[in-house]
């Protein structure tokens, strides 16, 4: 077999947690490498240096069997490794030729004498690959499971030796998940390489050839093959269920669907699932939703799966907070709220979430901070029931469990928590009832 990369007792600056200590990995041509760490791993350590973007200060990295001492953003592309992170690789603003073709074709070269060239080249290509988009299309245009799809195929119209999926931002779920195993499927056939690395258990976990846990910067164990034990060693679900069982405890409700969009919003499905059978709906949650785009109508909570870009990083934590509190909570005749109940307030949101006191700013929180604090500020209007569409989304194991605790807060003080996501087995962990449906309809219960 043909040796691509080889990182030998790699090392990197021992003063951040997530950095690579002693690490060891060896990829070759072919590969399915499937990698997968908690926060503070040292697997964030790991991208970064596949990217490019720091080095390494020990262990030497060889790439087709020789030593290389010149990798870094610089040279990443004459080592043919290419990053693939949440499609960051791709310009929306550009038409998908310009994406294609934007490193091998200066922008200037592609005048009107070379474009109709050009885009009948990548009209080809993407005819070839069956991917049914025009290539004069912008990519603002795309659902995002099109740009996921459109990433490999510019790494692979680019001669990349090596793909890397970095899963660690976003998840990938559902069908567009399958979509995207049956892509790396084809590519590998042709020839191309992955390394896919994941913060939490992945379907990418049961194609790969070689699976490897990375814990505080070392490849602690490595499997040939996906097995009952294997799966739940990555997926560590049973260090959280023994503390909190929590659709054992409490009526937590799913929503599940596969071929959902996020690019339809979680309000259109409600809608769409609510119309498609109202006996059931009204049986299940009887319950109002709120307007399109808006999260309170004063009973129901939506928290959306991107919720914490939603917070305003120009303001405190306090200020995150407060902004949102609805005069029924507590204020006087000026509309201004009592201090007290403002620091009692914000003071439960530390607890809850775990902040330390002399945390102030919204960019000192990590993931899942962000995440309650985005729900915490409908949490104190006393809803009735929160709708939360993909709650674990970009979490990684570790997160889930302190997720969760914040779960069992709510459903503790009476509130009604209702899950959608496009993973039954997320669903399955927490929820005691789980109504299934394709694309918002033929809706029906999960027994």
């Amino acid at each position: 077999m043909k040796e691509l990369l080889c990182i030998e007792n790699g090392g990197q600056d021992k003063s951040k947690s997530y950095r690579l200590r002693d690490y060891n990995l060896t990829v070759y041509a072919g590969d399915i490498i499937y990698i997968q760490g908690l926060s503070g791993s040292g697997i964030k350590g790991l991208l970064e240096f596949l990217k490019g973007e720091c080095s390494l200060l020990e262990g030497n990295l060889f790439i087709h069997e020789k030593l290389i001492s010149d990798y870094s953003r610089l040279t990443v592309d004459k080592y043919r490794i290419y990053t693939i992170s949440s499609a960051q690789d791709l310009i929306v603003d550009m038409t998908v030729t310009e994406n294609l073709e934007v490193v091998r074709s200066h922008p200037f070269a592609l005048k009107y004498y070379r474009r109709k060239n050009t885009e009948k080249m990548v009209e080809d290509f993407l005819n070839r690959e069956n991917i049914e988009i025009s290539a004069n299309a912008y990519l603002w245009q795309m659902d995002t499971d099109i740009l996921q799809r459109l990433s490999l195929l510019k790494a692979k119209m680019h001669g990349a030796d090596i793909i890397v999926l970095d899963c660690t931002v976003g998840n990938y779920e559902g069908k567009t998940a399958d979509e995207i195993c049956q892509m790396i499927a084809k590519l590998r056939q042709e020839g191309m390489t992955f390394l896919i690395l994941s913060e939490r258990y992945s379907v990418f976990a049961e194609m790969a050839d070689r699976i490897q846990l990375i814990y505080q910067g070392k490849d602690i164990m490595e499997w040939n093959q996906i097995t009952p034990k294997v799966k739940s060693i990555l997926n560590m679900e049973q260090n959280y269920d023994s503390e909190m069982k929590i659709k054992n405890t409490f009526n937590m409700k799913g929503l599940f669907d596969y071929e959902w969009r996020f690019e339809n919003t979680i309000w259109k499905y409600l809608e769409i699932v609510k119309h498609d059978n109202k006996k059931l709906w009204d049986e299940e949650f009887n319950i109002t939703i709120p307007e399109k785009g808006k999260s309170f109508n004063g009973i129901v909570a939506v928290i959306p799966r991107e919720s914490s870009e939603s917070l305003i990083e120009k303001l405190s934590i306090d200020d995150n907070i407060i902004i949102t509190i609805p005069k029924r909570v507590s204020c006087n005749k000026m509309g201004i709220i009592n201090n007290k109940l403002k620091r009692n307030i914000v003071e439960e949101y530390y607890h809850l979430a775990d902040v330390t006191k002399n945390v102030f700013l919204i960019n000192k929180l990590n993931r899942v901070q962000r995440k309650i604090l985005s729900t915490y500020r409908f949490e104190i209007a006393k809803p009735k029931t929160i709708i939360f569409e993909s709650p674990y989304w970009g979490m990684d194991i570790e997160e889930i469990g302190q997720f969760r605790r914040y779960l069992v807060h709510l459903m503790e003080k009476g509130i009604q928590i209702i899950c959608f996501s496009k993973s039954l087995e997320e669903l399955q962990n927490d929820c005691s009832s789980i109504i299934v449906s394709c694309n918002g309809k033929n809706v029906k219960k999960m027994k």
